[in-house]
């Protein structure tokens, strides 16, 4: 493999005077030819990784900037030294600015690097922190698959599993991905703190995620513990931490679905079921983490994810969207059973979620992951409730069929703790600046059968 020494610019190869683009002022720091010409000589790629702010604040221009690096790589010519590559971010964010790691990224897949082989310098600690593994926890689960596949798109390489498979078809949805390791969750710290200096962020999915599971302490142990356990480690190591919160925490929405952090606000939620509660339980030990001036990690953003459907949910069982449900009956031209109403308001089939495509949810994740400025909690759906009945008519048009569709009694132990309502208020989420729009309930559905449930390979 492709080894690299990564050099920061102002202040590693050059006197850092402040915002340098003039060729006459470019001085450099004694040893650096000759750490070059070491590392040359030991195999090393010498690539330069440099923030260069001064162009988006108007210092100088990308001409002065070109100018410059013409000049400075002409000067280690005269020693005998091959500059690889220059990269540079001319931005005052993104996630090319280091300490993030996107100019590292676009390095290591140009030259087929070996990030840890490699060596990085530079004056200041953000110069020298950039990792590039993405640890995604309940990686093999619904939407942690999901955000595998979309970090691959986005050309993440170093990708960590953590999550236990079990003897099923779960499996299936990590199949198509290149992984850097799968990690049972008992030793995840210990992974963790042995490839600290690597990792970027922690994109925190697992979780006991069944509605109707009564081992309380199994859901503490796996919902709350587990996300602390995560939450420590990002603080203590100025990492990343992206974790799932739920929409079960507004519990029968008497509320409102408004995705405050204020402490009144998250202490006065109801959830229906311990799932909700332990959700609500590390939301409200966020805020009191933030609000107590206490350390944080580097960014730390918690999504209220509302009805999530889409591909790799099959191992799911009685957790399964509708749609998924509903699919064999409306392949097999099978009449449909929605759930009866047992709430005066709501006619049979026609309470309403907030159904969100999985790929949304993606989109905002990778989103989050390249603006380590914003944190904070945040409600993830599409804004806009939906009838179980408009989701099972889609379900039919997608497969060109008419509907049929017909009602059933709802479990007994659904009827008290059944959400009627929901819908996601994305002000704030739009407020930050997500402003791609959210699939609608009738073209996801349409792509969601079409492309996955109606293929003999129905993974992503």
């Amino acid at each position: 493999m492709v080894k690299a020494l990564f050099l920061d610019r102002d202040g590693t190869i050059n006197i850092d005077y402040g915002y340098v683009f003039q060729p006459e002022k470019f001085e450099f720091i004694n040893g650096i030819f000759e750490l070059c010409r070491k590392a040359q000589e030991k195999g090393y790629l010498i690539i330069v990784i440099t923030n260069q702010s001064g162009i988006a604040r108007g210092y100088f221009s990308e001409q002065d900037f070109a100018k410059l690096n013409s000049y400075m790589l002409a000067e280690f010519t005269k020693q005998g030294i091959k500059i690889t590559d220059v990269f540079y971010c001319p931005e005052l964010s993104g996630n090319d600015r280091k300490p993030n790691c996107g100019m590292f990224i676009k390095a290591r897949d140009k030259y087929g690097i070996d990030m840890a082989q490699s060596v990085s310098v530079g004056d200041k600690e953000r110069d020298i922190e950039a990792g590039t593994m993405i640890i995604v926890t309940g990686g093999a689960g619904f939407i942690g698959s999901n955000i595998l596949e979309g970090l691959e798109r986005q050309h993440y390489k170093d990708l960590v599993v953590i999550d236990t498979l079990g003897c099923e078809d779960k499996w299936k949805n990590i199949a198509k991905r290149e992984l850097a390791a799968i990690v049972a969750p008992e030793n995840a710290l210990e992974y963790l703190n042995a490839h600290k200096d690597e990792i970027q962020a922690i994109i925190h999915m697992g979780a006991i995620s069944t509605t109707t599971e009564k081992d309380v302490d199994l859901i503490i142990r796996s919902n709350f513990q587990l996300s602390w356990d995560m939450w420590c480690f990002c603080r203590d190591n100025n990492k990343q931490f992206i974790y799932a919160s739920s929409a079960a925490t507004y519990g029968d929405g008497s509320k409102g679905f408004d995705d405050e952090d204020n402490q009144l606000y998250l202490n006065n939620l109801r959830p229906l079921n311990p799932y909700g509660w332990s959700k609500a339980l590390f939301d409200r030990k966020v805020c009191r983490e933030r609000d107590e001036k206490r350390k944080l990690p580097k960014q730390y953003v918690g999504l209220k994810f509302f009805n999530v459907y889409g591909p790799n949910e099959y191992h799911k069982g009685g957790q399964k969207s509708v749609i998924a449900h509903i699919f064999p009956d409306v392949k097999n031209d099978n009449e449909v059973k929605l759930f009866k109403s047992y709430n005066p308001k709501y006619k049979d089939g026609w309470q309403l979620r907030d159904f969100v495509y999985v790929n949304d949810i993606v989109c905002v994740i990778l989103w989050m992951l390249e603006h380590p400025n914003i944190s904070g909690l945040f409600n993830v759906g599409t804004g806009q409730a939906r009838s179980f009945y408009d989701l099972a008519k889609a379900t039919w048009s997608a497969m060109g069929k008419e509907p049929k569709i017909g009602f059933r009694d709802m479990p007994e132990e659904l009827r008290g703790k059944y959400q009627y309502y929901t819908q996601a208020n994305l002000e704030k989420l739009r407020r930050v600046g997500y402003l791609q729009p959210m699939t609608s309930l009738e073209d996801g559905v349409k792509d969601y059968i079409q492309n996955y449930l109606n293929k003999d390979d129905m993974y992503k």
